[in-house]
């Protein structure tokens, strides 16, 4: 393939969030340079290279979406669209599929009650803070204390039957780049 031909077809599909496609040294393929791996990468493609040893190494895996004027979009690579779907995955299991968030009773925040059923705005952030730490704790949360704080819950304006959760966080990312600069100079003190 033609370096340039294939950076078209990347920049053309500057909002596929989805599809991954992968380049690099196979077979009989020429060497892709660095340069070329990195824009090629910056146009949505995945790379390969092949080590030494004659073995290939997967290079970042990195979805076609890259919209223009955003830096470092969250689904790009796929290593932060997995860990956003886990997260997701989690705070769902959490209240959907556990028999102690099935059919609660939402009461007041001062309101006393003998019906085990019953919680409260300030039960539910803190199951869902407790969340945040264990998901921060597995490294997939970064700053999950401070995201805590931001964890907003309310009842539905329009449905008393709905609670709205709106978790606040960043997600933790890779060490792609390690960028060294030795400030050096010689000794002219005796």
């Amino acid at each position: 393939w033609d370096v340039q031909t294939l950076l078209a077809q990347g920049n053309a599909r500057r909002n596929d969030s989805i599809n991954v496609q992968i380049v690099g040294d196979v077979g009989n393929l020429r060497k892709l340079t660095y340069a070329e791996r990195n824009r090629l990468a910056k146009a949505g493609f995945s790379n390969i290279v092949k080590k030494s040893d004659g073995s290939h190494l997967l290079m970042d895996l990195i979805s076609f979406y890259h919209p223009q004027g955003k830096t470092n979009p969250l689904f790009r690579f796929d290593r932060d669209i997995t860990v956003i779907g886990n997260i997701a995955y989690d705070l769902m299991l959490t209240f959907r599929d556990s028999d102690e968030w099935k059919s609660v009773i939402l009461v007041g925040e001062k309101d006393i009650t003998t019906n085990p059923a019953a919680r409260s705005l300030k039960d539910i952030k803190a199951a869902v803070n407790t969340r945040i730490s264990l998901l921060g704790l597995a490294g997939l949360i970064a700053n999950y204390a401070e995201a805590q704080k931001e964890t907003e819950i309310e009842i539905d304006s329009s449905n008393p039957n709905r609670v709205n959760i709106n978790p606040k966080f960043d997600i933790t990312g890779v060490g792609r780049i390690f960028d060294i600069v030795n400030f050096i100079g010689f000794n002219f003190k005796g």
